[in-house]
């Protein structure tokens, strides 16, 4: 299994919810989608938590028409800047 570098982990999910909010098991599907990557349960909310300390993303319950409500993520104003900035300071090929 291949470790990410520091702060990847962040820019894919800050990444995946600038096009729209996710709940968490929808990012990592997209995230596998989208990089290729396969991402755990606990890795994705202690990175959601810790953005949401951050102020980079925040988080409202929508109703499910499947069960309980789900934690929607949405990434703030914050967020945006903070993935255009990792996008100009990581190598392009360590997202791939």
């Amino acid at each position: 299994m291949e470790v990410l570098a520091k702060g990847q982990l962040s820019y894919m999910i800050l990444s995946c919810l600038s096009e729209r909010d996710m709940y968490g098991l929808e990012l990592i599907e997209e995230m596998k989608a989208r990089y290729g990557r396969e991402i755990k349960l606990p890795s994705l909310y202690s990175n959601l938590n810790r953005m949401k300390e951050l102020k980079y993303i925040s988080s409202y319950l929508k109703e499910s028409t499947k069960g309980p409500k789900c934690s929607y993520s949405s990434i703030t104003n914050a967020g945006r800047e903070a993935v255009s900035y990792t996008h100009l300071t990581l190598p392009t090929n360590s997202l791939v």
